[in-house]
């Protein structure tokens, strides 16, 4: 039998040629990522000032005159940075106090007493990202996690492992505490304590 197909058969029977290679396919973020960028581009051109509103801002830009050195630093704010620096543009300041901030976690209030006084309110278990661009210590020149335990006392600067660490610490912690607070219920369902 021969190997070699009639020139005269019809398209539809005669065989596909065979790739040389597998073609590949293109991984599920590449796809979605092509995806994502059709679908914004649809979007942009059809409502032209909602892709103006949604569009990601451009990051602030401003600057200092240092006043120990006397140079002026540009400085642009990391994304999502809440700082209001006019007033450091405008009167200088010394280049290791020029930081950015994202806003805090919700606040939490809870009533802390300190050697015997009685209790006070006091902000607790607080988070956010701050970037201190001109610091004398690198890791605080990037991006990094501050967590605030208890009221102006801090765990800082952390990376996102150190976050991460100080997360599962307070899980463990909460883990615990439940198990008192299930142990105290169990006390308080048994009766009070005989005096």
């Amino acid at each position: 039998m021969s190997s070699t197909v009639p020139a005269d058969l019809p398209r539809m029977f005669r065989p596909e040629p065979k790739l040389a290679a597998v073609p590949m396919q293109p991984t599920a973020k590449t796809r979605e990522t092509v995806e994502q960028e059709a679908a914004s581009r649809s979007v942009d051109a059809q409502f032209p000032l909602i892709a103006e509103l949604v569009a990601p801002p451009t990051p602030r830009t401003w600057s200092f005159v240092d006043r120990r050195t006397g140079y002026r630093h540009e400085v642009t704010c990391m994304p999502g940075c809440i700082v209001p620096h006019e007033q450091e543009a405008a009167r200088g300041i010394v280049a290791d106090d020029a930081w950015c901030m994202t806003r805090d976690t919700d606040e939490l209030w809870l009533p802390v007493s300190t050697g015997g006084r009685q209790a006070d309110e006091v902000r607790v278990l607080s988070a956010n990202i701050r970037q201190d661009p001109f610091d004398v210590v690198m890791a605080k020149r990037v991006p990094h996690a501050v967590v605030e335990v208890m009221e102006d006392s801090f765990i800082e600067p952390l990376d996102a492992d150190g976050l991460a660490t100080v997360i599962l610490a307070f899980e463990a912690q909460l883990k615990q505490m439940r198990a008192v607070h299930a142990q105290l219920t169990a006390l308080r369902e048994q009766g009070r304590v005989q005096l």
